[in-house]
């Protein structure tokens, strides 16, 4: 797991973009950098309450990031204690590639676990290491890296407690999740997904934690411990804003649009082609296979695995905004974890000659996805199509 960490962190690194960002990246590196929301910095500071304690203008708007800006911030001022001259632009870029390297590592830990193939893993590893989103945002400015690490490994420790009955590390599981809800507010889709699994489930599971009330009260308070930084900056907050103010900002109402069945089916098109784009035919084809060889031959993890690939899709699909492909990106990895599965299960039916030559194929597969990346914005132009449209941005150019 460690030697796969470090070989994404070094393909990452070396793509990282060197220093000042663009769109969203200016706002996410002067946010680390500064410890302040910008909108608070230049719209609200002098309405806020007095507050001498750091990160007085962090607030927990649906576009505030906490979590990220205190790991940047943090990092920021002891780097620049141990060397005045420090790049700090560069440093917070370097988060990205960190988390992303981190996620291919929990990625490839959570494969081997629901497959036992050390191949399959690795393979399904590096369709996720370059998939065009993923790799996109592991190295440039972003959150959304810290997003998927913290979402993996919170679904790590809950895969250990389904194999083994281990409540800490359902506890673990609670709190990293609430970690995750602390950088981003789309970590809490998996909430829902969770009820809907332990309610399809109930049956089956001995302990469940909804009927178990001092598991379920260790389970919030795992919860909100990760969530602690959300609920210290809120009531902060509070001492300028009403409630009212606040949950606006805090669920994004802003940014949901009016839907229409066609503007649905336009959002639904637009993921499956962004989906396609990510793994290619190839691989997407192999990812339906794993998930219906997985669930008609009983496997029960995939159980788990469906709801969150339900629910995050289906929120991606319906939240229509101009950088819907991010919020697409989760649905994405779960999708790519039966990757794994469905690799593991041709192997399963091959000679070992013909499996590496099966595995040789794929590799060589993806290796051309980084051509595919660089020529298609182009292709696109050529034909009168705008590539902006479909988020698609060159890579090694």
């Amino acid at each position: 797991m460690a030697i796969i960490f470090f070989l994404a962190l070094f393909f990452y690194l070396h793509m990282l973009e060197p220093s000042l960002s663009w769109g969203d990246g200016i706002r996410m590196q002067h946010e680390a950098v500064s410890g302040e929301s910008y909108i608070l910095s230049e719209l609200f500071e002098n309405r806020l309450a007095d507050d001498p304690f750091p990160f007085a203008l962090l607030g927990v708007a649906a576009w505030d990031h906490p979590l990220y800006v205190v790991i940047g911030y943090s990092l920021v001022q002891i780097g620049t204690h141990i060397s005045p001259n420090m790049d700090a632009l560069r440093l917070i870029n370097s988060i990205s590639a960190v988390f992303g390297a981190g996620s291919i590592a929990i990625f490839f830990y959570i494969s081997i676990a629901l497959t036992n193939s050390l191949r399959s893993a690795a393979i399904g590893g590096l369709f996720l290491a370059v998939s065009h989103t993923f790799w996109w945002h592991s190295v440039t400015p972003e959150v959304y890296t810290l997003h998927i690490f913290l979402v993996l490994l919170g679904l790590a420790f809950f895969l250990k407690f389904y194999n083994t009955g281990d409540k800490p590390a359902l506890y673990k599981s609670a709190f990293v999740l609430g970690l995750a809800a602390s950088n981003h507010y789309l970590a809490l889709l998996m909430l829902p997904a969770a009820l809907i699994y332990f309610g399809l489930n109930s049956s089956k599971i001995k302990r469940i934690p909804y009927k178990d009330i001092r598991l379920s009260v260790f389970l919030i308070l795992s919860f909100l411990a990760g969530w602690s930084i959300i609920l210290i900056q809120a009531a902060r907050m509070l001492r300028t804003f009403s409630f009212h103010e606040l949950l606006g900002p805090v669920v994004g109402s802003t940014f949901f649009p009016t839907l229409s069945f066609i503007s649905i089916l336009e959002s639904l098109l637009l993921y499956v082609i962004i989906l396609f784009f990510q793994f290619g035919v190839i691989g997407v084809l192999i990812g339906i296979f794993g998930f219906v060889t997985a669930y008609r031959s009983g496997t029960e993890v995939i159980k788990i695995i469906l709801p969150i690939y339900l629910v995050y899709t289906i929120f991606g699909v319906i939240y229509q905004v101009a950088d819907q492909f991010a919020f697409y990106m989760t649905s994405h990895v779960v999708f790519a974890l039966s990757i794994p599965f469905g690799i593991s299960h041709v192997l399963k039916k091959m000679s070992p000659a013909n499996g590496v030559l099966f595995s040789g194929i794929l590799v060589g597969f993806v290796a051309l996805t980084p051509t595919l990346y660089s020529y298609t914005p182009g292709l696109l132009r050529e034909i009168g199509l705008d590539e902006r449209v479909y988020v698609l941005r060159a890579f090694g150019t």
